[in-house]
């Protein structure tokens, strides 16, 4: 006879392709997130079959499925919250939710009116939802299994080539190639596509600063008020703003509603709109930090500036950046669509 236990360790190793192709990709995206220093991001990857085909979906665990600069989205993968099917209601409920499994598992239910069926799905979190809701899983995926992260193992992230897209590319696919022709162009028609957003987060991140634990860190506000006048952050006044940055997205990251309390695959948005308020207002400083810090480069790179300003979720932004865009185009006569 064979026991019982037996029995269900060898169901463990009779994983589906399509189980074991969601824990490589979601061991693919926990690798690239570490190696471009983001290392707090959580995912999940669902593979979804209906009668028409399959299709992989993607998410993280901040923001609307937020993917972190350095991170190139396979072109074959759709980004959760780009799907149609998900609206405002939706973004607004759970964003930045702690598990995201849970966002996968629910994104599911507006799937299956469609015929879609979440067949098999990975998760870097806790795996509790996934299994309550009858999809077939492998273990969590964490970073102490993948193999990608292990000592000694020297593999790089991917580039973006043909296999792969940038995130702008994935949330504004038309603006994305215009872009890429104003960063070849003279810095201030450059300058010129950024300036007003830029002062727009900068005035929106500075009303959040008595909810930041501290404050708004003094190596941040220091690059910020420079922004506008006739002066340079120095080479090490820029390193500090990146380290304070950096530590800024870990302090998000420990916010995000149901983290902290590890609930986030059973609790109620409803209960968590304090946790949500907090979470958001640091998210709006992070992601103005991540903005500006695209200034200390030229080119400027306008893609992952853009990104990080439509990541805030204000609409007002992308129609400033539209706007700029359109008289840029003008002046240099480049031919745009209208």
């Amino acid at each position: 006879m064979v026991a019982a236990g037996q029995t269900a360790a060898a169901r463990e190793r009779r994983e589906s392709a399509d189980a074991a192709a969601a824990k490589e990709l979601v061991w693919k995206l926990q690798h690239a997130a570490y190696v471009a220093l983001n290392p707090a991001a959580g995912w999940a990857v669902g593979v979804f079959r209906s009668p028409s085909g399959t299709e992989t979906v993607i998410t993280s665990n901040d923001g609307s499925s937020y993917i972190p600069a350095g991170v190139f989205v396979p072109r074959s993968v759709r980004v959760l919250a780009t799907d149609p099917l998900v609206d405002d209601s939706f973004r607004q409920r759970w964003f930045g939710w702690g598990d995201p499994a849970r966002v996968l598992v629910e994104y599911a239910q507006l799937r299956a009116q469609w015929g879609w069926k979440l067949v098999a799905a990975a998760t870097t979190a806790g795996v509790s939802v996934l299994r309550d809701a009858g999809v077939e899983h492998p273990p969590s995926c964490s970073g102490d299994t993948n193999p990608l992260l292990q000592q000694g193992v020297d593999v790089p992230a991917p580039v973006l080539d043909d296999m792969h897209i940038h995130r702008l590319a994935v949330l504004w696919p038309e603006v994305y190639p215009r872009l890429l022709r104003i960063m070849d162009a003279d810095p201030l028609c450059q300058d010129r596509i950024v300036s007003a957003v830029t002062a727009a987060m900068i005035n929106a991140a500075t009303t959040q600063a008595q909810v930041i634990d501290g404050g708004i860190d003094e190596a941040l506000r220091l690059v910020w008020a420079v922004r506008g006048s006739d002066r340079e952050p120095t080479v090490q006044q820029w390193a500090d703003y990146d380290k304070a940055a950096k530590a800024l997205n870990v302090m998000t990251a420990m916010r995000r509603p149901a983290f902290a309390t590890n609930t986030g695959a059973v609790a109620d948005p409803s209960d968590t709109t304090e946790f949500l308020a907090d979470y958001r207002a640091h998210w709006l400083v992070a992601r103005t930090a991540e903005h500006i810090g695209g200034w200390s480069r030229r080119p400027l790179p306008l893609p992952d500036m853009c990104y990080a300003a439509a990541a805030t979720g204000d609409p007002d932004l992308r129609d400033m950046i539209v706007k700029a865009l359109v008289s840029v185009e003008e002046d240099l006569q480049y031919e745009a669509p209208r």
